[in-house]
């Protein structure tokens, strides 16, 4: 039966624990916290892991095992931006930063975005520990 089902808005965090801000409700997260999300899940899928959408994701992980240096870095940004453009059409990256942590085997990509259709400027980092 619906009425026992509880249902929560979108826009409001559902993960495990339900976490509460300092008043005691359900922390609300804004347009930039939602887009964030939205390109981390992109960028922390692999093409081919989901089973009704094989083409979702970016290529990102297929550079796992390649040497990190200049061209790696190229390559990653080659890759998020294709799969930010193709995946998330509310936002255009304005800046891309890789930083490579070759001895932890650490990925880091920082982001900057606009969402286009209420000019509002964003910033994620995404981070890929390749080991």
């Amino acid at each position: 039966m619906l009425s026992n089902i509880a249902l929560i808005p979108s826009g409001y965090y559902s993960g495990p624990g339900l976490p509460k801000n300092m008043s005691g409700f359900l922390p609300v997260k804004t347009d930039v916290d939602l887009i964030v999300d939205s390109i981390n899940q992109i960028l922390s899928t692999r093409v081919g892991e989901r089973p009704m959408i094989p083409e979702f994701g970016s290529r990102i992980h297929n550079l796992l095992f390649e040497p990190m240096g200049p061209q790696f870095e190229d390559q990653v940004k080659v890759f998020a931006v294709e799969a930010i453009n193709q995946w998330e059409p509310r936002v255009t990256i304005q800046s891309m930063d890789v930083n490579i942590d070759a001895n932890n085997h650490i990925v880091e990509i920082a982001y900057s975005f606009l969402i286009t259709k209420i000019n509002q400027t964003g910033a994620g980092l995404f981070v890929l520990q390749t080991e």
